[in-house]
């Protein structure tokens, strides 16, 4: 559903909603606005520079707001190079904050690109079953980091 701007306010959150045709520049507010409403909200981007860009301006715009990026791989399919530590670890960072936004919602924005829409993601379930938090002064059993 496409929903238009109105003099009462940004738009109405309470069910999804598909904004287009935003003037550049202006993808901040309204997403800022959309997120201060109470509901996460996704953003997807043609690239990840882009991302970066938005990500900044939003950092800006609602410093009281969680952003997540969520980048695509940085290889190409079928390339004999892994994709890098940090994409990998941006991701899962990413998707395990979603995990945790499923179990306290809260007002965010996901930054994601077509590129990492378009790519596969284990099962929230899974990443909660494999998850832990390490943290200085925290005491682990080998076995248990190990298994």
């Amino acid at each position: 559903m496409l929903t238009e701007l109105s003099a009462s306010g940004i738009f109405d959150v309470s069910a999804p909603t598909v904004v287009a045709n935003v003037l550049s520049g202006s993808e901040a507010l309204i997403l800022a606005e959309a997120a201060r409403r109470g509901k996460p909200v996704a953003y997807v981007l043609s690239d990840g520079q882009r991302m970066a860009d938005l990500a900044q301006n939003l950092d800006f715009v609602a410093p009281d707001i969680p952003v997540l990026q969520f980048p695509g791989w940085d290889c190409l399919p079928y390339d004999r190079v892994s994709p890098s530590a940090d994409a990998a670890a941006q991701r899962l960072s990413t998707l395990s904050a979603l995990s945790a936004h499923r179990r306290n919602p809260h007002a965010a924005i996901v930054l994601v690109s077509v590129n990492a829409l378009m790519q596969k993601v284990p099962e929230h379930a899974l990443l909660d079953k494999l998850a832990f938090q390490a943290r200085a002064g925290n005491q682990l059993r080998m076995d248990d980091l190990a298994s």
